[in-house]
């Protein structure tokens, strides 16, 4: 019986051949099953591949995102360092240089005390009146050796100033590596968005797979009921040819051997059809599971995706918004510190 054609006779050979062409086709939709999941084994290995990839520039990100924190976090420290070093300087500063006021007003004081002194000198003749004097012009010489000191003090400042200015150097150079980050970030999201499109893409395979499937599947419904048809007229014409044989048995005993060798074939063959439709029922109904698992595994990866790609994004956003923030934190001392030194000048 050749399934090909509908309206074909069934004849003595069909019963004889041991592959039949019935079993072909069947060998054949079974063939046409095999090169599709070949097919779908291909496209989900792709998709598993990008899915890899798009993963590992996740992983890269999430490092590069880990390293940049660990720098915000250095320069954070160095910055509060910092901070704390120029408060110690300012306030050693403003000290000194209130300790020089008032050793600069003490030496007018006795500048004017000493040119007094002289001119007591200049005016008295008495011995006495003298001595003191003398005495008293000792003591503002003296004090004039200590405003020396005071020098060696101001001198000091002046170093800790140019240091300081030398801080602020540094903190010009924090600035730039502030600006090198914010360049990683932007590469970041550049490698996000790749991320992104390739996902989408992903996605679009995904569909175009799922309409095949479905258009597949619905082919291979109608080749069954196709096959179905076919198998009720198998059976009916089986049930004429039992009748045609058992009339010929009636009417001419010497056939009864043939006719039972007939029997036993058409068992056989019967049996072996049940055989073989179970089998390819058994082998559908396996890929389309397999196919079926294949679609929820890449529903679930897409999920993890979906979800890693939102943390990511919103790390990135957090990054930035941290950045921004450590920015203004740097460039709002480092005016108030400018302006300070410029005052104090």
């Amino acid at each position: 019986m050749d399934f090909g054609d509908a309206d074909a006779d069934f004849t003595m050979c069909d019963l004889i051949n041991p592959v039949p062409k019935r079993t072909r086709k069947l060998f054949s939709v079974m063939a046409d099953y095999a090169t599709f999941y070949r097919a779908a084994s291909q496209v989900f290995e792709k998709t598993s591949g990008e899915y890899d990839e798009a993963r590992r520039a996740v992983e890269d990100g999430q490092e590069q995102i880990r390293l940049a924190e660990q720098r915000k976090s250095t320069l954070r420290s160095e910055r509060d360092m910092r901070k704390r070093k120029e408060n110690a300087l300012l306030a050693e500063y403003n000290s000194k240089h209130t300790i020089l006021s008032e050793l600069i007003k003490e030496s007018e004081t006795n500048e004017d005390k000493r040119d007094a002194v002289f001119k007591a000198i200049k005016d008295r003749k008495e011995e006495g009146v003298i001595e003191r004097d003398v005495f008293a012009a000792f003591l503002v010489t003296q004090r004039i050796s200590d405003n020396s000191e005071c020098m060696t003090i101001i001198e000091n400042a002046s170093k800790a100033l140019a240091e300081r200015f030398t801080e602020l150097e540094k903190l010009n150079d924090f600035q730039v590596q502030i600006s090198l980050l914010e360049q990683d970030e932007s590469r970041v999201k550049s490698l996000l968005n790749e991320a992104t499109r390739r996902r989408q893409q992903t996605a679009d395979d995904a569909i175009r797979l799922a309409a095949s499937v479905e258009e597949e599947v619905k082919q291979h419904e109608r080749a069954r009921e196709i096959y179905s048809s076919r198998l009720q007229d198998l059976k009916t014409k089986k049930e004429e040819l039992t009748n045609a044989v058992k009339a010929l048995t009636q009417k001419d005993p010497s056939v009864r051997g043939e006719v039972h060798q007939i029997k036993l074939e058409m068992q056989r063959l019967g049996k072996e059809k049940i055989d073989e439709t179970e089998f390819a029922r058994t082998n559908c109904a396996e890929l389309i599971t397999r196919f079926r698992d294949l679609i929820v595994k890449y529903q679930v990866a897409e999920k993890k995706f979906d979800a890693q790609s939102a943390a990511f994004v919103s790390v990135i956003h957090s990054l930035n918004r941290a950045l921004d923030k450590a920015e203004s934190l740097v460039e709002l001392p480092g005016e108030e510190s400018i302006n300070q030194s410029h005052s104090i000048l």
